[in-house]
């Protein structure tokens, strides 16, 4: 994930000095061109910026769970893999499907059996802490827990070339 800006300070120092140069030209023009690109740069949010809080990954660090599928949605009907996916969307899954999850020691990589996948941490937001599978997959996919302190689970989604998500699956981390 490459983003084109580093840090939202070189933002900040490029407004100020080109607003400096625009007012010193007394250039009404020039002035507002620079306020327009600042507010559209200032509004790309740097998800990995250095001054978000760390997630607190401890209780996944150095686990090794089993996931056991419930439920299951495939080629859903969503125009990006960012898009979030309703738990309505999913089908009840009935058999035996397990996957063996192992997380790294610091809990930032994550391993799955079978298939060979493996994952890094990139963000956590409220319950959920996700990672972006980039081993074992064709066109990548994430992989998220969940968990409500009392309860974990999972969701297993497989990004496709050619349609955004070929399967996604969820279930119980026990």
């Amino acid at each position: 994930m490459g983003y084109w800006i580093a840090s939202s300070n070189i933002i900040i120092y490029y407004l100020v000095f080109g607003l400096i140069i625009a007012i010193t030209m007394k250039s009404v023009r020039t002035t507002l061109i620079f306020l327009i690109f600042g507010i559209i740069l200032l509004s790309c949010n740097d998800k990995n910026s250095d001054t978000k809080p760390a997630a607190d990954l401890s209780f996944l660090a150095g686990k090794a769970l089993t996931l056991k599928i419930d439920r299951i949605l495939e080629s859903p009907d969503v125009q990006s893999p960012a898009d979030q996916l309703e738990d309505k969307d999913y089908r009840a899954f009935i058999g035996d499907k397990i996957y063996t999850i192992s997380f790294s020691e610091d809990g930032k990589v994550v391993n799955i059996e079978p298939g060979s996948m493996r994952g890094n941490y990139i963000t956590s937001e409220a319950e959920n802490i996700t990672f972006e599978l980039s081993e074992g997959v064709f066109a990548g996919g994430r992989f998220v827990v969940r968990s409500n302190g009392e309860t974990s689970e999972a969701e297993l989604t497989i990004y496709g070339s050619g349609v955004p998500i070929v399967l996604s699956e969820r279930g119980n981390l026990l």
